[in-house]
């Protein structure tokens, strides 16, 4: 209840009371009182509620209407005014967009070489939007009113979405076949590079996927609607959000002694595409709660308008240790060769809306559990598999007898690539009030 209602119904009170004393007093005479102040003998004593009624009218006025007591525990209700501060913890359990992957590892017979649109050759894995199966983290959320009259307060929170991801491996000792295929610039033709074939190579691969999110933000609160059973809270401040996540591809490979050359070497190939992509801005909403007894149902609706610095991190080499244990490590691997190796960012107008609805049920004055549902949306954003590019000029691959010399196009090359991003799932906690 607002500030000015409480003191109108104060005032009325009080002359309610004052008027009713006024009219039920007794009228005495002169001399109608003995020598020690008591009534004489046929005066009329006032009658003994008479002062109490007046009192019981007071404090109605003054305690009664009170926002905290007409929601106290005698009647099953609460209100979130009369909080000063609130602290909340929360367990996430949250999904991710699934992340779009080209084409990684193939497999096929003998006479396709696992190449892109041969007769038999399949993908194992990319080609596809690939399942990150789903997220734990936690959120962490403090407030406190900041004005006597406890219509604006501070709140903050951080929250993580802990590291999570999808892994595939496959290994041979010649049959099946396994390929990486790529586009090759010099041939203008799909092309791939062996890890098992019958009589030449045994080998494995192996790629992993992973993702993690985190963020906070700080925003001033002002009361705009306060009464026994709905709140509503305007908010306004500054957010920051961070996605990181990583595309690694391995491959350890045996020269089978059959092999017309190398025999018996042993190639360790590696690829590692790595993005950032970092929110900052300014974040209006709003806050909606009503309360029916210990029940709350509470939704949030914000947005944030400002800048996303996205960036990658590509990297990859080549290990070959000869038959006779000498081992040489060389820059470059398959698909992140000089060409695109590096660091590379840009900066890009974005938005990150985020809604969340929540129930809770009081257990005790200060004790709230909740259960909720958020979705957070982030319109640009960079993704490891968008970084990828499967065409590639072979001319500038490590060989065993040192670095390749670039000859034609500068293939697989460094374009940064946006996408957006969405995050959703469930929310259970607790919350503390005073």
């Amino acid at each position: 209840m607002k500030p000015g209602w409480g003191w109108s119904i104060l005032v009325c009170l009080l002359s309610t009371g004052w008027a009713t004393a006024q009219a039920t007093a007794p009228t005495l005479s002169a001399g109608r009182f003995d020598a020690a102040g008591y009534f004489a003998a046929g005066a009329e004593p006032a009658p003994a509620t008479q002062g109490n009624e007046w009192a019981g009218g007071r404090d109605a006025a003054m305690h009664g209407n009170s926002g905290w007591l007409q929601n106290s525990p005698s009647d099953g209700g609460y209100s979130p005014s009369g909080s000063s501060w609130w602290v909340s913890a929360d367990y996430l359990l949250w999904w991710f967009k699934e992340p779009h992957v080209p084409p990684l590892v193939t497999a096929g017979p003998p006479g396709s070489n696992g190449i892109l649109g041969r007769p038999g050759t399949v993908v194992l894995f990319g080609d596809s939007d690939i399942d990150l199966h789903d997220h734990h983290g936690a959120r962490l959320t403090a407030g406190m009113m900041v004005d006597e009259d406890e219509l604006v307060g501070i709140e903050g929170n951080y929250f993580f979405v802990g590291r999570r991801g999808a892994s595939f491996a496959a290994q041979s000792s010649g049959d099946p076949l396994l390929a990486r295929p790529f586009f090759n610039t010099n041939l203008n033709a799909q092309d791939s590079e062996l890890v098992a074939s019958p009589g030449l190579l045994a080998g494995s691969v192996r790629v992993g996927l992973d993702s993690e999110l985190q963020g906070a933000e700080a925003n001033l609160l002002c009361v705009a609607e306060d009464n026994c059973c709905c709140q509503v809270i305007l908010l306004a401040g500054f957010r920051y959000a961070q996605l990181d996540e990583g595309l690694g591809i391995n491959e350890s490979l045996f020269v089978l002694p059959t092999a017309p050359a190398l025999g018996g070497s042993r190639i360790g190939v590696s690829d590692f595409f790595g993005t950032h992509s970092h929110f900052y801005g300014g974040q209006v909403g709003v806050r909606g709660g009503w309360w029916y007894r210990s029940v709350l149902f509470q939704v949030d609706a914000k947005v944030a308008i400002g800048l996303s610095h996205e960036s990658i991190n590509i990297d990859g080499s080549t290990q070959t240790v000869s038959a006779s244990g000498v081992s040489t490590v060389q820059a470059g691997g398959l698909l992140a060769v000089p060409s695109n190796m590096g660091h590379f960012h840009r900066d890009e107008f974005a938005v990150l809306p985020e809604i969340g609805v929540k129930l809770g049920y009081r257990l005790t004055d200060a004790i709230l559990l909740t259960a909720g549902y958020s979705f957070l949306y982030w319109s640009d954003v960079a993704r490891p598999g968008d970084q990828v590019d499967l065409a590639l000029n072979p001319s500038q691959l490590p060989t065993s007898s040192g670095a390749g010399t670039l000859v034609g196009a500068a293939r697989p090359a460094a374009t940064l690539h946006g996408t957006d991003f969405w995050a959703h799932g469930l929310n259970v906690g607790i919350e503390l009030r005073y």
